[in-house]
């Protein structure tokens, strides 16, 4: 296979191993990402006063990353549930 995406008449995109193992690290580590963001989002959520503008504003942020790493971990899930055979041959280097 070579590094090109490569489009059919049927619809089906055919993309080398290098790109696959690029998404698939690329929504690992979005996910990650998202979690610290919540984390941080959470924490400033404590500290702040519960009525002021900066609570507020952490309470949002903390909910658009918790649904974006919701979002990571669905995408990867629905991988996982069509292409379980690529999945498997990739999950060593997605858990490193």
């Amino acid at each position: 296979m070579t590094n090109n995406t490569q489009v059919s008449k049927g619809k089906q995109i055919q993309i080398s191993e290098h790109q696959l193992r690029r998404l698939l690290e690329f929504v690992s580590i979005a996910k990650s990402k998202f979690n610290e963001l919540s984390t941080l989002t959470r924490v400033i959520t404590e500290k702040t006063e519960s009525c002021s503008t900066n609570h507020t504003l952490s309470c949002i942020a903390f909910d658009m990353a918790t649904n974006m790493s919701d979002e990571c971990l669905s995408e990867f899930q629905f991988f996982k549930e069509f292409s379980p055979e690529l999945v498997a041959d990739f999950a060593e280097e997605l858990a490193a």
